[in-house]
């Protein structure tokens, strides 16, 4: 990390920052496969027909939970790979790292309401709490949200510098545009 005004892209990037996500995305993948195996199982409708809820509605909460269980697992690496791919003053690599990985875990809070919901609705329709499944999803979706909110408006400053800086530097100090086309007035 540097302190100068500067913001860049690290060129490459190192393998110890892809292992993690291949390693998710394989555990993701095989265990929807192993789903999807499951649900070919002869007879499964009939043993779980005392259920309440479909025996699809359950198989997409158990693909839900993978998949939401994998980008939670994604958020430490995904912070990780921002800090290490920017290259720039400390305090905005550091939140566009935060703010990625609060946008992660906000995509998790997302994927879990609307895939268990097919599967808890039919089970808490006839409580009078059933509102309180909204609500905590409600509740969890809007953290990430404020935190996102609050790294956008601490780094607004620096952010706005920085591009500043970057248009006035593309526009060049012959009069011109990055082009050679004058500037018009």
């Amino acid at each position: 990390m540097t302190n100068d005004d500067s913001l860049s892209v690290v060129p490459t990037i190192d393998d110890e920052h892809v292992s993690p996500f291949v390693r998710i995305t394989l555990i993701v993948a095989a265990g929807l496969a192993l789903l999807g195996l499951i649900a070919l199982l002869p007879g499964l409708d009939r043993f779980l027909s005392v259920l309440p809820v479909a025996v699809d509605a359950v198989l997409l909460a158990g693909a839900t939970y993978l998949v939401a269980a994998g980008l939670l697992a994604a958020v430490p690496p995904i912070d990780r790979l921002v800090r290490d791919s920017l290259e720039g003053p400390d305090r905005i690599v550091a939140d566009a790292a935060a703010s990625a990985k609060y946008l992660t875990a906000f995509v998790a809070v997302l994927v879990a309401y609307h895939g268990f919901r097919p599967a808890f609705e039919p089970v808490i329709a006839d409580l009078t709490a059933s509102w309180v499944y909204h609500a905590g999803f409600l509740v969890t979706g809007l953290v990430p949200i404020v935190l996102i909110g609050r790294r956008l408006r601490r780094s607004l400053d620096p952010v706005a510098e920085l591009v500043t800086g970057a248009l006035v530097r593309t526009a060049g100090t012959d009069g011109g545009d990055s082009n050679g086309r004058p500037h018009r007035e």
